[in-house]
């Protein structure tokens, strides 16, 4: 997609609310879509509010609820419920949301999807499709996404941002005496994601000049990346589990190449306006 600025926010806070430090990106952070959904020991800490900037068009529905996820977590909030939704219309192209900010005991009990992060492994709570009638011990539903737009609004300057997801409903486990390696091996599936959402981006970066030519190629290039990506996944596979002990080669592989990446380990790369 091509935006030409975000979407406005606007936080307000509750004056009864104990202080919270504000929480890094990486930790557990639930999103309700129900407000009348029950939550246990649960402290209001206020309200956030997402809307349209004037000109915004980098706003479907994931970037809005990323937008309030990350103002929640600057007042040290670790979960949001939106009590109003509202969709594109005729008064505006763009997703629109108000939802309130809690603090919650375990957060991670309403997570949808995590973003890959260097500091945030996965946990076996984070499968959450049911696992039974399945052919495999589990399997990570594991995609990147990437979009293109201006850095402020009328500026000449663009970036290309990609994110990396883990899809927890679309995930499954199931439980071993294995449940260690298993976790191990389903975590590479998440890096290997990952890095190939590094290449992506170096691959715009080599083939696209000016914000013209990102936009005629990106798609061809994430389609093919894509192709690779599944490719490699498979391969990992194939190789895997028929031999547990090369586990092991594909752990220092993975390592090897997002240190390699590491350049593109922001997901932003910046495009010239010609």
């Amino acid at each position: 997609m091509f935006g030409s600025c975000s979407p406005r926010t606007n936080v307000t806070l509750s004056q009864s609310a104990r202080s919270y430090k504000k929480l890094a990106s990486y930790e557990p952070f639930g999103i309700v879509e129900s407000p009348t959904k029950r939550m246990s020991h649960k402290d209001f800490i206020g309200r956030v509010e997402v809307k349209d900037g004037g000109f915004s068009t980098n706003c479907d529905y994931r970037t809005v609820k990323s937008i309030a996820k990350s103002e929640a977590q600057k007042i040290g909030g670790n979960c949001i419920v939106i009590r109003e939704h509202k969709k594109p219309g005729l008064s505006s192209t763009c997703h629109r949301i108000k939802a309130d900010v809690y603090r919650i005991d375990h957060p991670e009990t309403y997570e949808k999807e995590i973003l890959w992060h260097k500091d945030r492994k996965l946990k076996v709570r984070d499968f959450k499709a049911s696992a039974q009638n399945r052919s495999h011990l589990a399997v990570t539903a594991s995609s990147f996404s990437y979009n293109i737009k201006s850095v402020g609004t009328f500026s000449k300057d663009y970036i290309v941002e990609a994110h990396t997801y883990f899809s927890c409903d679309l995930s499954y486990f199931r439980k071993t005496d294995m449940d260690l390696s298993t976790l191990a091996h389903e975590q590479i599936h998440f890096d290997i994601t990952e890095l190939y959402a590094r290449i992506f981006l170096k691959k715009i970066k080599s083939k696209a000049r000016n914000i013209d030519e990102a936009l005629e190629k990106s798609d061809a290039i994430m389609r093919s990346i894509v192709r690779q990506l599944q490719e490699k996944q498979n391969a990992y596979d194939k190789q895997v589990y028929p031999d547990r002990s090369k586990q092991k080669i594909w752990d220092s592989w993975i390592k090897a190449e997002l240190l390699k990446y590491q350049p593109y380990a922001s997901k932003i790369i910046k495009v010239e306006s010609y």
